[in-house]
């Protein structure tokens, strides 16, 4: 607006126009640190706010708790007993209670931010519930010694980065390269498509000895006649698994559906 007013005087007071340009120009210098000054302190209560939640998120974790009781069998099956969660007052969890056992496919659903990372991870014993247990093989995941449940779960999302596609797939070389990508049908490179991308963490859950598996969003590009015989596969597999995704086809595949806003407390 500035600049429009000073160009409007500038031609009806036959100003040069070698003096409106700094004229111009200089106002230009001023504005930017102006902008940029603004745009920061619109963005101060958002990164307050993720302050806080990384805050809370330290605070949980230094409070979990470890027993010393070894897993020494397959996870047959995790139940949550009216657990509740939140950070700091704003519960994501409420009086939940859940059942899974092995054998079975659970979806589960919800938009961002409703839950189900946090579920994810109070199973995993990343965050532990404020009040309510959670049970692995009927014992408190508690009992358990750190990381010994964890032995037992399979995290699978796309959350790698700059990692060879053969390292994501088998990080520990149990299978030779060429078994793999017999398998696959495609060759392991630095330029794999979305889709192939998406069917080596499948291919990756497939081929897990763990007794969880968690796949987390990594269905959208996948062809549905792989994701048809992958959970054909999984049902002979006898293990627990978890799916997280927004894909209804991929929903018909599950067992039982859990749906997060069902969960939801207020």
């Amino acid at each position: 607006m500035i600049k429009f007013i000073v160009l409007m005087i500038g031609c009806t007071q036959n100003l040069s126009l070698s003096f409106i340009y700094l004229f111009v120009y200089y106002i230009d210098l001023l504005d930017d640190p102006i902008y940029e000054l603004r745009t920061q302190m619109e963005n101060i209560p958002s990164a307050k706010k993720a302050q806080e939640r990384v805050f809370a998120l330290l605070n949980i974790k230094s409070k979990l708790h470890f027993g010393s009781k070894l897993l020494n069998s397959n996870i047959c099956c995790i139940d949550l007993d009216h657990v509740d969660f939140g950070y700091n007052e704003n519960l994501v969890l409420k009086d939940c209670s859940l059942h899974f056992e092995n054998g079975n496919i659970y979806g589960l659903i919800g938009p961002s931010g409703s839950g189900k990372s946090t579920l994810i991870n109070l199973i995993a014993h990343l965050y532990e519930p404020q009040s309510g247990t959670i049970y692995i093989n009927n014992v408190g995941l508690n009992e358990y010694k750190e990381k010994e449940t964890l032995k037992e779960i399979e995290y699978i999302g796309q959350n790698e980065k700059n990692v060879n596609p053969y390292e994501i797939v088998d990080p520990y070389h149990r299978y030779s390269r060429e078994k793999i990508e017999k398998d696959l049908g495609y060759t392991l490179n630095d330029e794999l498509s979305k889709g192939q991308l998406q069917y080596l963490y499948l291919y990756k859950a497939l081929m897990s000895s763990k007794s969880v598996i968690i796949l987390d969003e990594i269905f959208s590009y996948v062809d549905m006649d792989k994701i048809k015989n992958a959970f054909s596969k999984f049902k002979e597999m006898k293990k627990i698994i978890i799916v997280v995704t927004h894909e209804k086809e991929v929903m018909q595949f599950c067992d039982s559906t859990i749906s997060m806003e069902d969960l939801k407390y207020d």
